[in-house]
């Protein structure tokens, strides 16, 4: 396999890089050389995407780890990552590994037996055509976290795109109001998550997407093929195993606190909850899941939070947090008086 490499300033920052010319090298001349240029601009393509929408979610290269793109031994980016160890293949049909103190999943690409080796697009991204009108773009955020685009060239390009997952064992798939998965444990423990999914055509209009689940395998289903889409169409999903990427308890006179700062999964799948004026406890709903999942996630790094009081913030954050336009770090404070009125949450901003 030919792999079409980038042209782009190795050592430069995502931002640096906005300016440079970035297509692959270029179509097969007669003789099977490359010349020109006969791909999308990568960077440019997910800037126009993001410039788009306010969604953060969409903002694919803000926040992108700054670590080296080393194509030996197999593997293009290994790095640890807040905690988080991830590995990103040369050969796409290896996939991608994170790795922290309770998790170890692997994750496969999208026709990863018929896609070129890996591509440098600039530190912490890189690029897999997929020989089919579609290239594969993984991006890993500077909390550990894992965004997988897809840029969609035009119509002859497929409408599904899968992702194996490995995650070391049993674990139940919890499927949100909002589309996004989060897969736990026999325990209840967060395992590995999936944002909700959403595709931006070159216009910024919505293209209708949707997951699929099946027997371990993820599969995100892009219905481009309208007339009304504008081409390329950039889709993805984002995926984590933790939701929580930052923990720190400080102790005062007044008791201890507890803060904890939202991965990027999190801040997807916060900001896409829907706030209703209840306590979330219904079984099946996203509040709930969340609420759930990833609690019993804040309390294995930090056992401190074990108060009711604490408990009814976290809710209150997960709730209403991005309705209110709260920091994407909580905190928990042990002195407060538990509090379960929504018209207090929403009143005090958390901080009653």
């Amino acid at each position: 396999m030919r792999t079409k490499r980038f042209m782009i300033n190795t050592g430069a920052s995502v931002a640096a890089c906005l300016a440079a010319t970035l297509g692959f090298a270029g179509p097969a001349s007669a003789d099977g050389d490359d010349a020109g240029t006969n791909g999308p601009d990568i960077v440019e393509v997910l800037n126009g995407v993001a410039a788009s929408s306010t969604d953060p979610a969409v903002q694919v290269l803000e926040d992108v780890a700054q670590v080296p793109v080393d194509s030996s031994g197999g593997v293009l980016i290994a790095a640890d990552v807040e905690d988080v160890d991830v590995e990103v293949p040369v050969d796409p049909v290896d996939g991608i590994d994170l790795a922290d103190e309770t998790h170890d999943v692997s994750i496969s690409l999208p026709f990863a037996a018929q896609a070129d080796e890996g591509a440098e697009v600039a530190n912490g991204v890189v690029a897999y055509d997929n020989n089919n009108g579609s290239i594969t773009v993984p991006t890993v955020k500077d909390d550990g976290t894992i965004q997988v685009a897809t840029i969609i060239e035009g119509p002859d390009a497929p409408t599904s795109y899968s992702y194996e997952l490995d995650l070391g064992g049993y674990a139940r798939p919890a499927v949100l109001d909002n589309g996004g998965i989060l897969f736990m444990d026999s325990s209840g423990s967060f395992v590995l998550g999936v944002a909700p999914p959403w595709a931006l055509d070159a216009n910024g209009a919505s293209v209708p997407t949707h997951y699929e689940l099946t027997n371990g395998r993820v599969t995100q289903v892009v219905e481009h093929r309208t007339s009304q889409v504008a081409y390329p169409v950039v889709a993805d999903p984002i995926l984590g195993i933790d939701l929580f990427s930052k923990t720190k308890r400080t102790n005062s006179s007044k008791g201890s606190t507890v803060s904890a700062t939202l991965s990027w999964l999190g801040q997807a799948l916060v900001r896409s909850l829907t706030a209703a004026p209840i306590l979330p406890g219904v079984a099946g709903t996203g509040l709930s899941l969340m609420v759930g999942a990833g609690w019993s996630e804040l309390a294995k790094k930090q056992p401190a939070v074990a108060t009711t009081a604490m408990y009814n913030q976290y809710v209150c954050h997960v709730t209403y947090g991005w309705t209110l336009k709260l920091s994407d770090t909580w905190d928990l404070e042990s002195w407060r008086k538990s509090a379960t009125n929504p018209v207090t949450w929403v009143n005090t901003k958390c901080n009653w």
